[in-house]
Formats: C-alpha cells, sequence, structure tokens
C-alpha cells in the first residue's frame, strides 16, 4: 500500500501518483485532508484510477490524522479475511507525501529494505550537506537531530522526512502513536526509540 495523505494538492497529482503506481505494485490510499469544495474535482479523478482509493475527512484534521486514517483502511482491508489468514499474510506500506518531492525508485529501494529487515521503520532521508541547501534548511535539519538525540539517544540524519516504508507489524503501534498535526511523526520517532524498534534509514 501507498498512504498519501493531501491538503489541498497542487496541480499534478494524479500523473504523479500514475507515475508512483506505474513504477511500484501497490494499492494507492490518498486521504484529502478536508481540502474542499475548489479539490473536489482532483480527488473525484483520482477516485476513478485504476487501484487507488480516496478517504476523505470534512475538515482539516492534520497529517498525523490523515495517515492514520490511511493506516486504518490497511488494516481493515488485511482483516476482511478470517484473523488467521491475516496473521500469515504481509503487506508493506509506504507513506509519501503529495507534493511530489518523492521519488518512484527511492519507493522501490524503501520498501525492498523493508522487506528485508521486518519489523522496522525506514526512513528515506535527504542530503542537506550539498552547497545548494539553504543554510535555515541545514540548521533546522541539525538541530532537530541533535533535540531528537537528547530525547532516545538515537542520532538521524533526518527526522522531518514522511518517506517511509514499515510492514504491517507496525501498524497498530503506528495508529497507537499519539498526535494529530505534523508531531505525528515525530512522536513515530520517539515511541519506536523507546520501544527498541529498529529504525533504518536510505538516502533518497
Amino acid at each position: 500500500y501507498i498512504v498519501i495523505p493531501a491538503f489541498e494538492p497542487g496541480p499534478g497529482l494524479r500523473d504523479r501518483i500514475r507515475e508512483m503506481r506505474d513504477r511500484i505494485s501497490a494499492q494507492i490510499v490518498v486521504i484529502d485532508d478536508g481540502s474542499g469544495a475548489d479539490h473536489r474535482e482532483t480527488f473525484d479523478q483520482l477516485e476513478e484510477m485504476e487501484n487507488c482509493t480516496v478517504l476523505r475527512h470534512e475538515r482539516n484534521k492534520g497529517k498525523g490524522s490523515a495517515l492514520k486514517t490511511g493506516f486504518a483502511y490497511v488494516l481493515r482491508q488485511m482483516t476482511v479475511q478470517d484473523r488467521s489468514a491475516y496473521e500469515q499474510s504481509s503487506a508493506w506500506i509506504l507513506c509519501a507525501d503529495c507534493d511530489g518531492q518523492h521519488l518512484p525508485d527511492d519507493g522501490v529501494r524503501l520498501l525492498e529494505l523493508s522487506r528485508r529487515h521486518p519489523g522496522s521503520l525506514i526512513l528515506g532521508v535527504r542530503d542537506f550537506s550539498g552547497p545548494e541547501v539553504p543554510w535555515k534548511s541545514r540548521f533546522g535539519n541539525r538541530f532537530s537531530s541533535i533535540v531528537f538525540r537528547t530525547l532516545s539517544g538515537i542520532y538521524l540524519e533526518d527526522t522531518q522526512t514522511g518517506f517511509r516504508a514499515f510492514d504491517d507489524s507496525l501498524l497498530e503501534l503506528m495508529l497507537g502513536v499519539p498526535g494529530e498535526r505534523f508531531e505525528y511523526e515525530t512522536s513515530v520517532l520517539l515511541v519506536c526509540a523507546r520501544q527498541g524498534i529498529p529504525v533504518r534509514t536510505e538516502k533518497i
């Protein structure tokens, strides 16, 4: 499953999702996080795409809530069968943003790493060392990494990335992590660190 939270998406979302779907054999789950009537046509078009499901929030609830709506849908899809079949099955979840910054080939690599390391959270981390990176972005990333290490004891190069992959064994944990908006993704990392769940990184 590829879970994509979306709030007032810009043009080209359908083309980006098509590119992702063509590269990765997956069910696409898009969450319209209260984007409103001006964006309804975009999501209606997505619903017409093969293997694409659109879940809708009537009002904006935040990225964390949108992700959890997507995770709950995946869990329901898996438990339509009997429980014993669910326990024997495996699914992988790739979280991607709707703005096109996440490339399909990188998504393939994150999912492959997730398959090789079951029970781990895989982060697609960005490179902030290049001269083209604004100093504010470089400083902000460095600062957040240091704060996260202080809180968790783990150093991560990019704590803000939304490009993540994991298998179905972590679904219920993801649903139980507190947070409704952007803080949710950091909370996920903290919970994983405290519970000893491996967090692995891959350059994107």
